[in-house]
C-alpha cells in the first residue's frame, strides 16, 4: 500500500454575515451574542453556464452524496434531528431528501414527534398550524449548520396516488388552495440557504398535474431562488410528465432496472441539457439489494454524466417509524451500514479528482476492452483536461485503458476499493494503450492520473480515503474560547488547518504536522472579533471562535 494523492477542488465557502466595524464594549457584547447564534455557510445552488452540473455561490461544482430520509420532520425530535444530521454530515452527505409534511411515514402521522399537526383542519384547505412548522424549521436550520441541502418536498404524492401520501387531498382541494399552500411554504423558507424543492413523490402526477403546477406558482410568488426538481414514478425521469415545465431546473433518473447506466445515458442525452441525478434506485435493506450493487448504482452514475445521487436505508428513511418495510431495527445503528460506508468511499474518492470534468466514455476511448455489458458493464469516463480517467468494474476482470487519454509525461495508475476505501498503486506508465487486472475478487475503481498532476510522492491535501469522518469530526476542537492572545486547535489527525474572518476571508492556513496534534495560532495584525476555524476540509463545520481584549 501507499500514499493515494487526494487532492480537492473544492472550494473554500465564506460566512453569511456581514457586520459594521465594532470597538470596545459594543464588539464584545455584538461578539458574544453571535457566537451564541447559528451560523453557517452559503449553500445557495444554482446550475452552471453548461446546464450539466450544480455550482456553489463561490462557483464550485457541488457532487450531490444525498440520503432519503423522508420522515425526518414528522417522525424525529429537535435532539433527533440534530443527531442524524450529524452523523449524516459524518459521512459525508451534503443532501438529504426529506417530506416536509407525512401522510403516512410517521408514527403518529400526519403529527409531528410534539404532537402538532401540519393543518389546523381540513389538509391544504385550511390554515396551516405554524407549531408544526416550528419544529421544520428547526430541522432546516440544523441541516444548514453541517453543510446539507435539504430537498424539501411539500406535498409528497404517494405511490400510485394512493394513502402513503396526500394524492386523495390533493384531488379534494381546490387549485386556490393549493396555490395557498404554495404561498406559505414558499414565503416561510424563502430566506433558508439551504433548499431545493422536490415536487410530487412516487407516482405520475398526471391526475393532479395542474394542482402540483399551483402549489409551484404559489412557492415562486415568494422564492424565486431555489431551484426545483420532480419525484414521478419508477422508471421516469423528473422530465417526463413534465416536459416544457420552465420551473423544473434538475432533472433525475428514478429507476429499478438493474442496468441503470442506461436510464443514466438517456438522462445525459436529454435537450436542452440538463443536470440530472439519481433520486432513487435500490435502497439498502430493501428489494433483495447487495453492496455490489448499492455502489454501482453510485459510481454508474457519476461515471455516466450525473451530479450524484440519493442513497437510500431502511430503516433509516423512515426512522423506524414503518417496521415492517425491512428487517433491520434501530436507524441509529443503521448509520454505519456498510452502505453509508459505500458512500464516505464514494464521497472521497470524487471530490480527490476534477469529478466536474469528467465525460462519460460511451466511445470506449479510454476504457476501449474489458467493458461487457449487462450488470456486468463497466462505466468509464475521462476529464476533459486530460487530467484523469475513471472507471468502475462491477466484477474483477483484465481491462484495457488507453493511456493517451491522460496528459503529461506519464500516466499514474492506481486501484481503489470501493466496499473499503483502501487503495494501491499499480504503477506508472508510458501513456500508450494498457491492460489490467484488479489486485483481487469483487468489484474496483480504476483511477489514471496525469502523473504531473498527481505523482506518488503527493501528500494529501485534505481527509484521505482511509480516514473515518467520526474520527475527523470528534478529535477537532479549540480552546480557550473567547482567547485573548493565542487559540489552541486541536485536531487527531494531519489535516488542514483553515481560519476565516467574519466576511470570509482566509487569515490563516496550515496543515497539522504528522505526529501533532495541537497547532497554536496568534492572530498578527488582524481585528478583535469573531473567526472561524475550520479543521479538514469544505465539508466541515467550523468552529465560531472569539478574540477578544
Amino acid at each position: 500500500m501507499t500514499s493515494f494523492p487526494l487532492k480537492n477542488h473544492r472550494g473554500y465557502p465564506c460566512p453569511g454575515r456581514k457586520i459594521s466595524i465594532l470597538s470596545g464594549p459594543a464588539l464584545l457584547l455584538f461578539a458574544l451574542a453571535l457566537l451564541a447564534t447559528a451560523t453557517s455557510f452559503s449553500q445557495i445552488l444554482s446550475v452552471d453556464q453548461s446546464k450539466r452540473h450544480l455550482v456553489t455561490q463561490d462557483g464550485k461544482s457541488f457532487l450531490m452524496v444525498g440520503e432519503a430520509a423522508w420522515s425526518l420532520i414528522a417522525q424525529l425530535s429537535d435532539a433527533d434531528v440534530d443527531y442524524y444530521l450529524q452523523a449524516a454530515h459524518n459521512r459525508g452527505i451534503n443532501v438529504v431528501l426529506v417530506n416536509l409534511i407525512e401522510h403516512d411515514f410517521a408514527s403518529n402521522a400526519p403529527r409531528n414527534y410534539y404532537n402538532q399537526s401540519p393543518f389546523s383542519g381540513t389538509a391544504f384547505s385550511s390554515t396551516p398550524n405554524d407549531a408544526y412548522f416550528v419544529h421544520a424549521d428547526h430541522a432546516i436550520s440544523s441541516a444548514a449548520q453541517f453543510g446539507i441541502v435539504v430537498m424539501l418536498a411539500p406535498v409528497y404524492l404517494g405511490y400510485a396516488c394512493g394513502n402513503e401520501g396526500w394524492c386523495a387531498e390533493v384531488k379534494n382541494a381546490s387549485a386556490s388552495d393549493m396555490q395557498s399552500w404554495g404561498n406559505y411554504v414558499g414565503q416561510r423558507y424563502a430566506g433558508y440557504q439551504n433548499i431545493i424543492w422536490v415536487m410530487g413523490g412516487d407516482t405520475d402526477p398526471t391526475s393532479v398535474k395542474s394542482k402540483v403546477q399551483a402549489v409551484v406558482d404559489g412557492i415562486k410568488q415568494y422564492d424565486m431562488v431555489h431551484l426545483f426538481t420532480a419525484h414521478n414514478n419508477s422508471e421516469q425521469e423528473a422530465i417526463d410528465p413534465w416536459s416544457g415545465a420552465t420551473w423544473l431546473d434538475i432533472n433525475n433518473v428514478y429507476t429499478y432496472t438493474s442496468t441503470l447506466y442506461q436510464s443514466c445515458a438517456s438522462a445525459y442525452r436529454v435537450s436542452p441539457t440538463m443536470p440530472y441525478f439519481l433520486i432513487e434506485a435500490a435502497y439498502e435493506n430493501e428489494h433483495s439489494s447487495t453492496q455490489q450493487q448499492l455502489r454501482a448504482q453510485s459510481y454508474w452514475t457519476v461515471l455516466s454524466g450525473g451530479i450524484g445521487h440519493i442513497f437510500g436505508n431502511c430503516p433509516v428513511w423512515h426512522f423506524d417509524s414503518a417496521p415492517g418495510w425491512c428487517n433491520p431495527s434501530g436507524w441509529k445503528n443503521q448509520m454505519s451500514s456498510q452502505g453509508h460506508r459505500n458512500l464516505s468511499y464514494f464521497h472521497d474518492l470524487f471530490v480527490s479528482r476534477r469529478w466536474e470534468l469528467l465525460i462519460p466514455d460511451t466511445g470506449h476511448k479510454a476504457l476501449t476492452a474489458g467493458y461487457s455489458s449487462s450488470t456486468s458493464y463497466a462505466a468509464a469516463a475521462y476529464c476533459s483536461d486530460s487530467s484523469s480517467v475513471i472507471a468502475y468494474l462491477p466484477s474483477s476482470r483484465s481491462v484495457t485503458v488507453d493511456l493517451s487519454m491522460v496528459g503529461g509525461d506519464s500516466a499514474a495508475v492506481w486501484w481503489y476499493n470501493p466496499s473499503n476505501g483502501s487503495y494501491s498503486r499499480n504503477g506508472t506508465y508510458a501513456r500508450t494503450s494498457r491492460s489490467f487486472t484488479p489486485p483481487g475478487s469483487g468489484d474496483w475503481v480504476l483511477v489514471v492520473d496525469n502523473e504531473n498532476l498527481y505523482p506518488g510522492t503527493s501528500v494529501p491535501l485534505t481527509l484521505g480515503v482511509n480516514e473515518t469522518r467520526e474520527t475527523q469530526v470528534t478529535l477537532g476542537g479549540v480552546y480557550p474560547n473567547p482567547f485573548r492572545s493565542t487559540l489552541n486547535i486541536v485536531s487527531g489527525k494531519s489535516q488542514l488547518v483553515e481560519v476565516f474572518d467574519i466576511l470570509g476571508r482566509r487569515v490563516y492556513a496550515r496543515r497539522m504536522p504528522d505526529g501533532q496534534s495541537t497547532l497554536t495560532w496568534t492572530p498578527r495584525n488582524l481585528s478583535y472579533g469573531v473567526y472561524f476555524v475550520r479543521v479538514g476540509g469544505a465539508f466541515v463545520k467550523p468552529f465560531k471562535v472569539l478574540y477578544a481584549p
